[in-house]
């Protein structure tokens, strides 16, 4: 049926934000579908726990990642690290590295100000 994986990532994917769109609307927790939603919050209490549960594990992963050396390095963008600043070792990516020619945004600010 879907011959092309990217037609139907692109299809599922709204297909998840009109259901998520339309159980919103309907007044109800748009994760469950099911419960109202706490006060002054999107979703109810129960999926709420829920994804609090998630987080706690994710960033105790991630803790331990980065205590092995495992963890990826990011730039300030938030995209993969690949190379280091000229002046103050910042890590940076590809596209960051050509724009501030080997430098990072705080040493290229600070090369500016300087007469």
């Amino acid at each position: 049926m879907w011959a092309d994986v990217k037609a139907y990532r692109v299809h599922k994917a709204a297909a998840a934000k009109a259901k998520y769109a339309a159980k919103k609307t309907e007044g109800k927790c748009p994760h469950c579908g099911t419960r109202d939603p706490y006060p002054d919050m999107v979703s109810c209490l129960l999926c709420r726990a829920r994804h609090r549960r998630y987080a706690r594990l994710w960033r105790a992963r991630e803790r331990e990642k980065r205590k092995q050396g495992l963890a990826e390095v990011r730039c300030s963008c938030r995209k993969r690290a690949v190379v280091l600043c000229i002046q103050c070792q910042a890590p940076l990516c590809d596209t960051c590295y050509d724009v501030g020619e080997g430098c990072c945004t705080a040493c290229c600010v600070s090369e500016e100000s300087q007469p």
